[in-house]
């Protein structure tokens, strides 16, 4: 594990335990705004030794099942999905003319550190537990694997989004396939540019 990593880990950890306790489920995504995807691939790279980078194809229009503030909305955002040993990084560039959490967190704080990401395999009673606390549902959307996911306001002391994603079967096979590729990962392509097997 990379020292920047590990420091980054270190200093979320008491944040960590308290969404823990509060949902059940389990730690697996630091996920980043940024303001350029292709500069920011070889970027996070160098620091944290993530790759390599799977780019997530837009969901087209009549698919897109994103809500912003209660609020259907497109998702707007280039997305890459990279692993570190067993921790995902997801870099995000919203685009300019979009309306999105991402888009509204770069306005308010600048790029940077946007959420934590939670895989829960109950996903009904996180959103019970979400809704019994009184949390906001910033934002709800469905992957392309079909998976739920739904972003909240973290609370103190970091305050940042936290995400919470249906481990669905075909997630947790994409999932280990990308954790596959990292490990064997020669550093020579920066972007994964082979067709994709089946995760059904």
């Amino acid at each position: 594990m990379f020292r920047s990593q590990t420091i980054l880990m270190t200093s979320v950890s008491q944040h960590l335990n308290r969404s823990s306790q509060r949902i059940d489920c389990r730690f697996a995504q630091l996920c980043f705004t940024v303001e350029n995807l292709d500069e920011a691939l070889p970027q996070f790279s160098a620091m944290f030794g993530a790759g390599p980078w799977f780019i997530l194809p837009e969901i087209p229009a009549h698919m897109d099942r994103t809500t912003y503030r209660g609020v259907p909305t497109p998702l707007g955002a280039g997305i890459a999905l990279g692993y570190s040993g067993d921790l995902m990084y997801e870099l995000v560039c919203p685009r300019p003319d979009s309306r999105s959490i991402f888009k509204e967190w770069a306005d308010r704080y600048g790029f940077g550190l946007h959420h934590f990401g939670f895989l829960v395999t109950d996903f009904n009673a996180t959103i019970d537990a979400i809704d019994t606390s009184g949390l906001e549902r910033l934002t709800t959307s469905t992957t392309p694997r079909g998976a739920r996911v739904v972003m909240v306001q973290g609370r103190e002391p970091l305050g940042v989004i936290e995400e919470y994603i249906e481990l669905i079967p075909s997630s947790e096979n994409f999932y280990a396939f990308m954790r596959l590729e990292a490990m064997r990962w020669d550093r020579r392509e920066l972007v994964f540019s082979q067709a994709l097997p089946s995760f059904d």
